[in-house]
């Protein structure tokens, strides 16, 4: 199925994103919306190498999975970050073991004008407290 306008910019501003120097930020794989009503699925690698470490933290990969899913109303719909695994169970910020909760508020935080740009810059930034100092205390939390 095509993919929707929106979903053609995220595209878009992923790969430039990847393509950049020094980008934490690798795209693994696309799996295209198999309807006019899905999500676009893009598989990324992060970077985790330039953070530090806290004693009692999650230990990171040196490259982390994350797979993106991009709604057709982007950018309008923001979208969400999830991993296939679920070793960040219990840790802050992550909802059922693997969606990783990246706005306190989308309908306030989330900006549509700064795209996917804003979205893993937001991603990049949130990782290293929720699970470097894995719930602000060395510990998982809940």
């Amino acid at each position: 199925m095509a993919l929707s306008e929106g979903q053609c910019i995220a595209l878009d501003q992923i790969r430039r994103i990847a393509d950049t120097d020094r980008s934490p930020v690798r795209v693994i794989g696309v799996e295209r919306a198999v309807d006019s009503g899905a999500c676009l699925t893009v598989h990324i690698t992060l970077d985790c190498t330039r953070h530090g470490q806290v004693d009692g933290g999650l230990r990171l990969h040196d490259r982390e999975g994350i797979t993106l899913r991009i709604p057709p109303e982007f950018p309008f719909d923001p979208p969400e970050a999830v991993t296939a695994h679920t070793r960040f169970r219990g840790f802050a910020h992550v909802l059922w073991g693997c969606w990783l909760c990246l706005y306190v508020s989308r309908e306030t935080q989330w900006n549509p004008s700064r795209g996917m740009f804003g979205f893993i810059a937001q991603l990049n930034e949130v990782l290293p407290p929720f699970w470097w100092v894995a719930g602000h205390a060395g510990r998982p939390s809940g």
